[in-house]
C-alpha cells in the first residue's frame, strides 16, 4: 500500500524495475527521466551495496490522488547490476506496491531471465508477500532483436500468478512501449485505493500526444 509521509503531506507509490542483469532495468528508468514529458531536472538516486545498484526516480503526480491535501509521488525504481540475494534488494521489493520485471527473450538468454523471475518470487516470499498480491507486468526488452520468443511462449512463463497484469515489448532505442508498463500499474494501483476521487492522465512522452 502507498507510504503516507505525514510530515511532509506526501504520498509515495513504489514501482520496482526487477529481472536479470543487462535486460534493461536501469535503462528503462532513464529512459523516462529523459522522455516522459512534465519530468523534473531531479537528479536519479543511485544507491550502492556490495555488487547491487538500485536507481530512484520519483515522479510527482497530481496531488489528493491517495488522500486529500496530501503531494502524491510515484517512486520508480530500478534493481541494477548483480542484485540476487542481496539485502539492497530486498529492502527495495519490500516496499514495492508493484513490479516491473524486464525480460530479456533471447532464447540464449531464457535461463538467466527466468532464474531472475524464480528470485523475485522468492524475494518477495522472505518479505511476507508474493506475486499474487503484488501486481506485476513483464516488460519484454529487446523485442527488435532476431531469435526471441513469442509472446504467446512468454505470456505462459510469466501469466501464472494472480497479480499478473499483462505482457508488454519495448525497445529503448526507439522508445516504442516503455510507458505501457508504468501507465498500467499506476492505474492499477490508484484504483485500489478508494480515497482517489479522480483519475490520474497517464505518463507521456515529451513529443506525445
Amino acid at each position: 500500500m502507498p507510504v503516507l509521509q505525514f510530515g511532509t503531506r506526501e504520498a509515495v507509490l513504489n514501482i520496482v524495475y526487477d529481472g536479470p542483469p543487462f535486460a534493461g532495468r536501469a535503462t528503462a528508468l532513464r529512459h523516462l527521466h529523459t522522455h516522459v514529458k512534465n519530468m523534473p531536472r531531479t537528479a536519479i538516486i543511485a544507491r550502492e551495496q556490495a555488487k547491487a545498484k538500485a536507481l530512484s526516480l520519483p515522479v510527482p503526480l497530481a496531488a489528493g490522488l491517495i488522500r486529500p491535501q496530501f503531494r502524491t509521488t510515484l517512486m520508480l525504481q530500478a534493481l541494477s547490476g548483480l542484485t540476487h540475494r542481496t539485502k539492497l534488494r530486498e529492502s527495495i521489493l519490500r516496499d514495492a506496491d508493484g513490479v516491473i520485471f524486464v525480460a530479456d527473450p533471447q532464447w540464449d538468454r531464457m535461463d538467466e531471465t527466468m532464474q531472475a523471475f524464480e528470485a523475485l518470487k522468492t524475494t518477495l516470499w522472505q518479505t511476507g508477500t508474493s506475486l499474487d498480491a503484488v501486481p506485476y507486468v513483464v516488460q519484454v526488452s529487446k523485442c527488435d532483436l532476431p531469435e526471441i520468443a513469442p509472446p504467446d511462449y512468454l505470456s505462459h512463463l510469466f501469466a501464472r500468478h494472480d497479480g499478473f497484469c499483462g505482457l508488454r515489448f519495448s525497445n529503448a532505442t526507439s522508445g516504442v512501449g516503455m510507458l505501457d508498463a508504468p501507465n498500467i500499474l499506476l492505474k492499477k494501483l490508484l484504483a485500489k485505493d478508494a480515497a482517489v476521487e479522480r483519475e490520474c492522465p497517464p505518463l507521456q512522452l515529451k513529443n506525445g500526444p
